[in-house]
């Protein structure tokens, strides 16, 4: 199964009955159809029109608890304040609420505009937010690299 449909797997699943989404680094919007409920996109980019623009590197502009789930799929990667990025995605999630998360991996060193992360540097970035059982949900590979997905609860 590839990586996408992994995720359009999860989401559809796990949108089911939730209230409220926010996805965080939308785009364009690649997993819109998969979303069951109320969601806001987020965005660096102006130019893909997200519900609400926002620099990552920053506090979030949404209020506490507003979401019942969260998804940011190989935003991470692009943010350079990546504690504060794990830190408000559990702020901004309601008690019960869980997020999926997404990054690039790459085994050997490259130059890039982006920093890439292992699964055990995610699961310990999301575990210091204050996530609670997060478990791994796919690990493609691909040549030298990869995409992980990791799940975690509130």
């Amino acid at each position: 199964m590839s990586t996408r449909s992994t995720i359009e797997a999860f989401l559809d699943e796990h949108t089911a009955h939730c209230k409220k989404a926010i996805d965080l680094g939308c785009g364009e919007r690649p997993y819109a159809e998969k979303i069951h409920c109320n969601c806001r996109g987020l965005d660096v980019n102006r130019k893909v029109k997200p519900d609400l623009t926002a620099d990552f590197n920053e506090p979030l502009p949404l209020p506490d608890e507003c979401a019942d789930f969260v998804f940011s799929i190989n935003t991470i990667n692009y943010v350079r304040e990546k504690k504060l990025f794990a830190r408000e995605m559990h702020r901004i999630l309601r008690r019960k609420g869980s997020c999926l998360v997404g990054c690039m991996n790459f085994f050997v060193p490259h130059n890039s505009r982006f920093d890439t992360m292992t699964v055990f540097g995610l699961w310990r970035l999301l575990k210091e937010a204050g996530f609670k059982r997060i478990r791994p949900i796919d690990f493609v590979h691909a040549g030298f690299g990869g995409t992980v997905l990791l799940y975690a609860e509130k």
